[in-house]
């Protein structure tokens, strides 16, 4: 359980920061889920 805390949390952690590159750089927003 111990690595996978590790990677979770710094997935969780990254994602947003790559999302708001992305956003900021081309204008593409991140799917949301369920719609």
């Amino acid at each position: 359980m111990g690595r996978n805390d590790t990677i979770d949390r710094s997935v969780a952690e990254t994602l947003p920061l790559f999302w708001r590159f992305i956003a900021e750089k081309y204008g593409i927003h991140p799917p949301i889920p369920g719609s």
